[in-house]
């Protein structure tokens, strides 16, 4: 007697994923639909289902042939030849069904796996204790997928609506999307930027002052791990602000920053990570899925795409990419950008200076635009903007970056006013009347200042450096500042 071959039964319906995908193809405003109605269920079998998790990335606007140049070799003829012969005008209601179907298929595999596995497990000799709660962990799963559906209000409200969720407080960091902070090179962005990570890492709330007010900063929603990845600059550029502002954040805090804390920040310089292709998001998602990372900061975006993000059709891939590798990895981004040259000028909406295609900044989750502020001279002070789109909308603040320790604080009107009123200039005339012309030493004169300045140490000794290199102050052999004419010599 013939032995019986054991028959397996495919659960995929080729024709039904072809004839979606051509669907889709022909109506990219299906996508959205059909991303909404499957969920997480992965419906679509090996080739196409690369197509789909295309498309996905590659969203709207786009084209078969935009599309088709976005897909890996071995998708290329399956899309061109199968998928968009089976191209076929359906209307929604149609496509629904199809993807119902193919729920269900997907459904079953998931059930056959799960069945495959429990007697695998129980003939390698697995406990069948433990493969039996695997098993109905699984059979959980497939409940949930089942139950997956677009919502009504009247279902949310039932189950209550969902609160809004933050890494950082007041909105200006979500858990999901990315943050935009743009401005001109030298604005000291990536210096933001690893202070913020700092908080992240911390718990210690964004731009906190001495005095601890916490309506003068924006609280810590989410403590975890930060990966900062960047392109420009040396290593030891980096570190050096890092170590300055860890020591600063520990007086300010009176506390020792943890070790377990200091790993939290992993740091990486990138050649190989790109936002607008296959490789390069790859590389990325490897990354990002090397640790359980809250927060990855990219900085900056120009140098992470390879193509003119100027253009809404270049710029729409990497929003997607952000916002789909967010989801996917419950991870958010926080994204160093550049503003037009002369971006700096008056405008009706700063925000309307941010490089690149509108694109970018309309699907930014939260933007912080920083600036020179109008009357500083030392390019300390910085004036922040911002958009929110989770949250009611935050003022404009000003924000005084420490020349000793670059950790980045909120400042009052009032101490603006002074802030901006040391200069070079102004410290030459109090020198010159509080020491009658004579040299002195810059422990005294730092003394006098800080108190007729109420302003910090630091803040005068960057004005002598900023004094000398204008030619106003100088140092004799004995190290004593004075005050110079307009030939360079002694008053």
């Amino acid at each position: 007697m013939k032995e019986q071959k054991q028959i397996n039964i495919s659960l995929f319906d080729q024709e039904k994923e072809r004839s979606a995908l051509g669907a889709i193809t022909l109506n990219p405003s299906f996508l959205k639909k059909a991303q909404d109605f499957l969920g997480s269920v992965q419906v679509f079998s090996a080739v196409r289902k690369t197509i789909f998790e295309k498309m996905l990335i590659v969203k709207l606007p786009w084209d078969a042939v935009i599309l088709r140049a976005k897909l890996p070799k071995e998708a290329k003829s399956e899309f061109t030849i199968n998928v968009m012969s089976s191209a076929m005008a359906i209307p929604w209601p149609l496509l629904r069904r199809y993807l119902e179907e193919l729920k269900i298929l997907a459904v079953k595999r998931a059930e056959r796996n799960l069945l495959q596995g429990l007697n695998q497990a129980n003939d390698n000799g697995k406990d069948a204790l433990m493969a039996g709660y695997e098993y109905m962990e699984g059979l959980t799963r497939l409940e949930e997928i089942e139950k997956e559906k677009t919502k009504t209000f009247f279902d949310f409200e039932k189950e209550g609506i969902p609160d809004i969720t933050c890494l950082i407080g007041r909105g200006l960091l979500s858990t999901v999307g990315y943050l935009l902070l743009a401005g001109k090179k030298g604005m000291r962005k990536t210096t933001v930027a690893l202070s913020i990570a700092w908080n992240i890492v911390t718990g210690s709330p964004v731009f906190l002052r001495k005095d601890k007010d916490p309506a003068c900063s924006f609280p810590i929603e989410r403590k975890g791990k930060v990966l900062y990845l960047y392109i420009e600059g040396q290593p030891g550029f980096i570190l050096n602000i890092l170590a300055k502002q860890k020591e600063a954040l520990e007086k300010l805090l009176g506390r020792k920053i943890t070790d377990k804390e200091q790993k939290s920040i992993a740091i990486e310089r990138v050649i190989d990570v790109f936002l607008d292709t296959p490789e390069g998001l790859s590389s990325l998602e490897k990354k990002i899925q090397s640790d359980d990372y809250v927060l990855v900061i990219l900085d900056p975006l120009t140098r992470l795409v390879t193509s003119d993000i100027n253009k809404g059709v270049h710029a729409t891939p990497v929003v997607a990419a952000l916002n789909n590798l967010s989801l996917k990895h419950n991870v958010s981004f926080l994204v160093c950008h550049h503003i037009r040259k002369g971006g700096e000028k008056e405008s009706l909406d700063p925000m309307d200076d941010i490089l690149g295609s509108v694109v970018l900044y309309n699907g930014a989750e939260s933007v912080i635009r920083i600036a020179r502020h109008r009357q500083d001279k030392t390019n300390l002070m910085k004036e922040l903007r911002f958009e929110v789109r989770n949250a009611a909308q935050i003022n404009p603040l000003t924000i005084l970056l420490d020349p000793d320790s670059f950790l980045p604080h909120y400042i009052t009107e009032a101490e603006e006013v002074t802030t901006a009123a040391v200069t070079a200039e102004t410290l030459a005339d109090f020198i010159t009347k509080a020491f009658k012309g004579k040299p002195a030493r810059a422990s005294n004169v730092v003394d006098l200042a800080k108190k007729h300045y109420e302003v910090s140490k630091s803040r005068i000794y960057q004005v002598f450096a900023e004094g000398e290199a204008d030619g106003i102050l100088g140092k004799d052999k004995q190290g004593r500042w004075y005050v110079l004419g307009s030939q360079g010599k002694l008053l």
